[in-house]
C-alpha cells in the first residue's frame, strides 16, 4: 500500500439519490471531463437512479476549496460466494457506458484518489 497520492483531494461516497444536492457542481465537472459521458450526466442520470441504481452511489472526489473533480458511478459487488469484491461502473440496459467524469486538468491525481478509496465503499448486493 503506498502513502495517499494527493493531500490536496478530498473523497466520499454518496447513494445515487443524494446527488442531487450538488447537481451545479456536478453540471460543472461535465464540461470540464477528460472524457464526456452523456449517461453521467445530472439529467440523465437521476433520472435512470430510481430504475436503474439500486444499490448504487458514486465516489465523489472533491479539492479542497470544494470543488467536484471527479465523478465516478459505481456498484460495489464480490464474485460468487462473496469473494474478491469488485467495483463496477454503473451501466445498464440504457446506459452503456461507463467513462467516469473526471477534471481534464487533473486526470491523474483524481484517479489516484479514486483508487485510494474504492476498498471502503460500502457494500451492496448486485442486482
Amino acid at each position: 500500500m503506498h502513502a495517499p497520492i494527493s493531500s490536496t483531494l478530498r473523497v466520499e461516497w454518496r447513494a445515487l439519490a443524494d446527488l442531487v444536492s450538488i447537481v451545479e457542481q456536478w453540471r460543472s465537472l461535465t464540461a470540464r471531463a477528460l472524457e464526456p459521458n452523456v449517461f453521467y450526466e445530472p439529467a440523465f442520470a437521476l433520472a435512470a437512479a430510481p430504475a436503474f441504481g439500486e444499490g448504487c452511489g458514486a465516489v465523489l472526489v472533491w479539492s479542497k476549496a470544494g470543488r467536484l473533480m471527479g465523478l465516478f458511478p459505481a456498484r460495489r459487488t464480490g464474485l460468487r460466494q462473496g469473494t474478491m469484491p469488485a467495483l463496477t461502473g454503473w451501466t445498464h440496459s440504457y446506459a452503456p457506458l461507463g467513462a467516469p467524469l473526471v477534471d481534464g486538468d487533473e486526470a491523474g491525481p483524481v484517479i489516484a484518489a479514486w483508487l485510494d478509496i474504492w476498498p471502503t465503499i460500502p457494500r451492496h448486493r448486485p442486482l
